[in-house]
C-alpha cells in the first residue's frame, strides 16, 4: 500500500493561470495493490492467486476497522481507462474510492505481466465518516480464533452483504469476521445460480472453543443464511 498526496488538474481551471493552487487540486489518497499468490487456496483457486474478491475483502476489513460498516458502502459500475471491472465506492452520499483490476495494457506498460488489483481510497471523506462512528478498541485475544469455510449455492445477484449480515445476526457472540474468498459461475451449477466460498472466523474471548461449540455455531450461521437468502450448501 502507499499513502500520500495526489495532485489532479481541476476541471474548468484556467490553464493560463500561474497559480498552481488554482489549476491543481491536492488530495490525500490511500492506494492498495494486490498481485500474485496471497489468497487462501480453495476448491476453485488452487493457485491461491489474489483476485477482485480478495481485494474487496481487504477493503471491507479496513472500513470495518474505521468503524464504517461495509454494508453501508454502495458499489456502482465505473468506466476507467486504468481499470477493468471498475467499481466506485460511496458512503453517506460521498465518493470514498474506487477499485478494480488494472488493465493489462497499463500493467504491461510498466513491465508487469501478471494480474494486478488496485483500490484507491480518499482519506478526507473516510476520516470524516469515521469520525461520526464509534470505533471499539479491545485487548488482544487470549484464546485462538478458528476458521471454517462454507461453499454456498445462491441465485445470481445475491449480494455478499446479505450473507454477511445474516451470519452476524445468527451468531452475535462468537462470529468475528465473514469473508468472501471465491465466486464460481459455470458448469455443474443450475442456470441463474452462483457459488460463493465464504470464510467464518469464530472466537470466544473467555475460553478455547471446542469442536462441539464450533459445529453448533456454524450450524446456526448456516441456518440464518439459508433463511435470509435461500442458499443451499454445496456438496
Amino acid at each position: 500500500f502507499e499513502l500520500g498526496k495526489v495532485y489532479q488538474h481541476r476541471q474548468n481551471a484556467d490553464a493560463a493561470s500561474e497559480n498552481a493552487a488554482q489549476r491543481y487540486e491536492e488530495t490525500e489518497r490511500l492506494a492498495i495493490f494486490m498481485t500474485g499468490a496471497g489468497a487462501p487456496e480453495n476448491w476453485n483457486n488452487a493457485s491461491g492467486s489474489v483476485d477482485a474478491y480478495a481485494l474487496k475483502n481487504e477493503v471491507n476489513n479496513l472500513l470495518a476497522s474505521l468503524g464504517i460498516s461495509p454494508s453501508a458502502v454502495k458499489d456502482s459500475h465505473l468506466q476507467s481507462s486504468l481499470i477493468s471491472e471498475g467499481v466506485e465506492l460511496s458512503c453517506q452520499g460521498q465518493v470514498i474510492g474506487r477499485m478494480g483490476k488494472v488493465r493489462s495494457s497499463v500493467a504491461q506498460s510498466h513491465g508487469v505481466k501478471q494480474d494486478v488489483y488496485w483500490a484507491d481510497l480518499a482519506v478526507k471523506p473516510l476520516t470524516k465518516i469515521s469520525g461520526r462512528s464509534r470505533v471499539k478498541a479491545s485487548e488482544l485475544a487470549k484464546f485462538p480464533a478458528v476458521r471454517r469455510d462454507l461453499s454456498l449455492i445462491l441465485k445470481e445477484g445475491t449480494p455478499f452483504g446479505a450473507i454477511r449480515d445474516a451470519a452476524m445476526k445468527a451468531e452475535k457472540k462468537l462470529l468475528k469476521r465473514v469473508g468472501l474468498f471465491d465466486v464460481y459461475e459455470g458448469k455443474n451449477l443450475e442456470p441463474g445460480h452462483v457459488s460463493y466460498a465464504v470464510s467464518l472466523v469464530l472466537q470466544d474471548e473467555e475460553k478455547t472453543l471446542n469442536e462441539k461449540r464450533i459445529e453448533q455455531s456454524v450450524q446456526r450461521i448456516l441456518d440464518g443464511i439459508v433463511q435470509a437468502t435461500g442458499a443451499q450448501l454445496r456438496d
